[in-house]
């Protein structure tokens, strides 16, 4: 590894290895681990497991991708720890929404995952960012009240006036995933054991990636993509400029990804979200 270079995400693994045994965390039925099975394939079936483990596909599918990249280890806390966080962000995400719920929270955590997976990503993405990358994707929708941005600005709601109509869900979204996390009486503080420069680093790169969920802003994130992934040569000295503009790439990739699911997958995805834009 050249002298000074973080650490990619193909740097961090040779040394600590995925795993796959997902045994000893969370007590599941066959019927879970098998809708489990190959969680690491584009063909995932995240309606089945929906259906499956009844509204909790986050929790399950969460703490298994946590496991096997090994978060509980970059983040120095406890698998149980983990487990109980999504327990918590889970809870915090309206299964009364057709679309914007935690099962699409799971969608987008599981596409954030498989495109990890790439070889050719994964060599410019440090490992801080590809941990905050699945943080973010976990909660890039948590608490979404089923409206989109221009209703809650167009009909002044709180949010709209709290953030200044400015990227109003993102802001929430994230914020309150940062609050439920850091407030003691939740025990779900999986930065804890963190220091304070390795914490606001990995504070810093969440935000910045949940908040490029916001379409709004598509094409200026589109540009800067373009920009840095051309010069790719030209930006080795600024190395964590590219990885984190790659990893703002694939969380807004990972967001809008289900169109390119098997038919079955993208259908129903396609009927939920018109139900949920006819509902506002």
């Amino acid at each position: 590894m050249p002298r000074g270079r973080k650490r990619s995400v193909v740097d961090a693994f040779k040394i600590k290895h995925k795993s796959d045994s997902f045994d000893g965390y969370r007590r599941i039925s066959s019927d879970i681990r098998n809708a489990l099975l190959n969680d690491t394939q584009w063909n995932f079936n995240i309606l089945n497991l929906e259906r499956i483990s009844e509204n909790h596909a986050l929790s399950h599918l969460g703490t298994k991708i946590f496991e096997r990249w090994k978060i509980h280890e970059t983040l120095k806390c406890s698998m149980d720890l983990i487990t109980r966080w999504f327990d918590e962000i889970e809870v915090h995400y309206h299964a009364v929404n057709p679309y914007h719920n935690a099962t699409h929270a799971a969608d987008v955590l599981q596409a954030t995952s498989f495109f990890l997976d790439c070889p050719t990503v994964a060599h410019y993405v440090q490992e801080t960012h590809a941990t905050a990358l699945l943080i973010a994707a976990a909660v890039h929708d948590l608490d979404h009240p089923g409206r989109g941005n221009a209703f809650l600005i167009n009909t002044q709601q709180p949010l709209a006036l709290l953030y200044n109509d400015q990227s109003v869900l993102e802001n929430h979204h994230i914020a309150l995933a940062f609050q439920l996390t850091l407030q003691s009486t939740n025990n779900i503080n999986i930065f804890a054991g963190l220091t304070r420069e390795e914490f606001a680093a990995l504070r810093q790169a969440t935000v910045e990636m949940v908040l490029a969920t916001d379409m709004s802003r598509h094409f200026e994130y589109l540009t800067k993509f373009q920009q840095v992934v051309s010069n790719l040569k030209d930006n080795e000295e600024n190395e964590n400029n590219v990885s984190l503009t790659i990893c703002r790439m694939l969380i807004k990739c990972a967001d809008i990804a289900n169109p390119t699911r098997e038919w079955e997958l993208c259908e129903k995805w396609a009927m939920r979200i018109v139900e949920e834009y006819f509902d506002q």
